[in-house]
């Protein structure tokens, strides 16, 4: 009896695992979800703390506006960077750190010679490596600037450097001191994006990498901040429509990041606006360290009124309450 009842129990083993086989199969895989992309960035932005919320929005006749048709939250996952920053050390000749500080949440590693220096620094689901060239720059065998921007960053970001970077300024003084000829120093900036939406990491800015270079085509100076990766997505969110944009933002749910040239109060309070006439609503995704997420948002570009002066302003809005 007990042989039969063994017999039974196997062969039912047998034929549930054969069902779940014939069920799962022809099922394709879940497809792959792009990584972050390097393109060109928006102007950085300043935080703004503290920001009054009694603004009254209205929206300009010409305004411009970009709200996508699907615009889900994300997962987001950072991978160990302790290789290629260790391979580029060694590159360098830079065999053992000069400098390791340890704490329950940071770690920090600092190398140093003659010529380079090169920092790593890794905080929770933060990683930042930052290069500098004392004596000169790394040799390059491209023929423009940007190429040899690009071509520095390939071993840290992969593919996502072939993307398009833009020029963002030559300036003199940034690596001035160091070299004898800082004006011919170009600066490119690059910032990452997820399906063509553009991600601000820390403190609402958009500039997630430098990348110096030299009249000889040369890297004399970098610094990255190392991208994280969409995951499982969530939940698709249902964009909001321009008019609930408005609604949200009147109803004091914006973030001042943003015044240019703006009065400011007494002791230096962050200025009252009365109005804010809306010039343009740009999607993003703000990379939430804390939790692990890229959460869609919008920045709002605006003219704002304060004590009767027209200044130009930008608010943060998340695109959903969750």
């Amino acid at each position: 009896m007990k042989r039969i009842l063994i017999v039974a129990v196997v062969v039912m083993i047998i034929l549930f695992g054969v069902l779940s086989l014939l069920k799962n199969r022809g099922v394709p895989p879940p497809p792959e979800l792009p990584r972050p992309m390097l393109v060109a960035p928006a102007p950085t932005i300043v935080f703004v703390q503290n920001a009054p919320a009694n603004v009254v929005f209205s929206l300009s006749s010409d305004a411009t506006f970009s709200i996508p048709e699907a615009f889900p939250a994300f997962h987001a996952t950072l991978a160990n960077f302790d290789a290629p920053v260790s391979s580029f050390a060694s590159a360098l000749g830079l065999l053992a750190p000069t400098i390791s500080t340890n704490s329950t949440s940071n770690k920090n590693t600092y190398w140093s010679n003659d010529n380079y220096s090169l920092s790593y620094t890794q905080k929770p689901a933060l990683l930042t490596m930052s290069f500098r060239h004392k004596t000169g720059g790394l040799p390059s065998s491209h023929s423009t600037k940007e190429l040899a921007a690009k071509d520095f960053l390939k071993p840290f970001v992969g593919n996502a450097a072939s993307a398009y970077v833009v020029l963002s300024q030559t300036n003199p003084t940034s690596e001035g001191g160091l070299y004898n000829n800082p004006s011919t120093i170009t600066t490119f900036l690059f910032s990452y994006s997820v399906h063509a939406i553009p991600v601000l990491i820390t403190n609402f800015d958009m500039v997630s990498a430098t990348v110096s270079v030299d009249e000889n085509n040369a890297v004399v100076a970098a610094t990255i901040v190392f991208p994280p990766a969409p995951g499982t997505q969530l939940s698709a969110s249902v964009p909001a429509l321009k008019e609930g944009i408005i609604q949200s933002l009147n109803a004091g749910r914006g973030l001042l990041v943003s015044s240019r040239d703006a009065p400011k109060d007494e002791y230096g309070a962050p200025p009252v606006f009365s109005s804010v006439n809306i010039t343009g609503i740009s999607p993003v995704y703000y990379y939430g360290a804390a939790f692990s997420l890229f959460r869609p948002a919008y920045l709002i570009d605006g003219i704002g009124t304060a004590r009767e002066k027209n200044q130009v302003v930008r608010y943060f809005l998340y695109a959903t309450d969750q």
